[in-house]
């Protein structure tokens, strides 16, 4: 049994999980083959240099998906897997690991994707990681072990280094192509499909530019390559206008933090004086600025008469809020249909591109308006 001398090597991971990737890869080499009993956990613990309890976990979460099975009285085995251990053979099934499947963008690119793939007779695996990156690891370890014909991956907490890229390495040393969606880890050289998040930001700031707004504000997701680009977008433009950025009227957040940005950014807003206070915030997405209206009326802030409010997306939620919200659009089912499309080609062989990218517009409705003031 090879020693598990990589736990060293590893420790941006839990080592529960760098133990179940470790077993699911002797699982998948013939190591420990179907119906096979594996080694106590003492033995397990030694050879990994962990405690029996790190063995216990990911011999459990294993468990739970099917890989193993525990007897009573008799030990733990190895269940038989959908494919020969070491082979690579066509099942038809394309794995989809999306942050989220059925909230807010996510059902039309999901219906893109669903639908493009049956052309061809292939079949969709879906994952959601809930923008966990614990989640992610799960959702690829079971597509290794499924050996499914090629992976669509949406990054989760992409503006962040990954730790789980050996599970990536491990995908293409199989021969399994990966396609991303909405951005690309650093160091995975895979083709993307996504949005000009950078030029769409860039659109949002100088229509409300045009609009005579000089104190713009902002709400951007720190923790995803989608937020940094739109950063990247409205300090460009601001810039070139040479307008000031103040840092009371810039918000930034993780996914932890979602549920608290708006309501703390409309009451910071709401103790400014009436000539510091931004006439205009563009909001990462949708959600958050649909989140922001409610609270700017709580405190009794309209929108766009006091400030006006520009969201991302152009999601179901822009027409169905009050005001209608003016947004950057994202092409959600065609995004879907070409993410599809790339993963389809990369089995064919035929030549791929590194980079997708759909052209943003932007959507206007009544969340802006002039700026009259001075």
């Amino acid at each position: 049994m090879r020693q598990g001398s990589s736990m060293n090597e590893k420790k941006s991971i839990p080592k529960y999980q760098v133990v179940r990737t470790e077993l699911i890869n002797r699982i998948k080499s013939g190591e420990f083959k179907p119906g096979e009993r594996l080694p106590v956990e003492a033995d397990l613990a030694e050879s990994f240099g962990v405690s029996r309890q790190t063995i216990r976990q990911a011999i459990g979460e294993m468990v739970q998906i099917g890989i193993l099975e525990r007897k009573q009285g008799s030990g733990t085995y190895v269940l038989e897997q959908s494919t020969d251990a070491g082979t690579k053979s066509q099942t038809k099934i394309i794995a989809v690991i999306t942050t989220y499947i059925t909230d807010y963008i996510f059902p039309e690119i999901i219906r893109g994707i669903v639908e493009r793939l049956s052309k061809d007779t292939y079949s969709p695996l879906l994952y959601a990681t809930q923008n966990d990156l614990t989640l992610e690891r799960k959702a690829l370890e079971d597509t290794y072990l499924k050996a499914v014909d090629a992976v669509i991956v949406e990054a989760t907490k992409g503006a962040f280094p990954n730790p789980n890229l050996d599970l990536y390495k491990q995908l293409e040393d199989a021969g399994i192509p990966i396609v991303m969606l909405h951005g690309r880890y650093t160091g995975l050289n895979v083709p993307v499909v996504d949005v000009d998040d950078r030029a769409g930001a860039y659109l949002a700031a100088n229509h409300l530019i045009d609009l005579g707004h000089k104190r713009i504000g902002g709400i951007f997701k720190v923790d995803d390559i989608q937020g940094l680009q739109r950063m990247e977008g409205f300090t460009e433009a601001l810039a070139q206008s040479h307008l000031a950025f103040r840092a009371g009227a810039l918000s930034f957040y993780t996914t932890e933090e979602e549920l608290l940005v708006t309501s703390q950014y409309a009451e910071r807003l709401s103790l400014m004086p009436g000539d510091e206070r931004p006439t205009a915030v563009i909001c990462y997405n949708d959600a958050i600025a649909s989140s922001l209206i409610r609270d700017f009326h709580a405190h009794h802030i309209k929108v766009p008469n006091d400030i006006s409010v520009i969201g991302f997306d152009d999601s179901p939620i822009a027409q169905l809020i009050h005001p209608p919200l003016t947004s950057v659009s994202h092409p959600k089912y065609d995004v879907g249909v070409c993410v599809a499309d790339v993963a389809l080609q990369s089995l064919s062989g035929g030549p791929l591109q590194q980079r997708y990218t759909f052209q943003p517009k932007l959507v206007v409705r009544e969340s802006t308006s002039r700026f009259e003031g001075m």
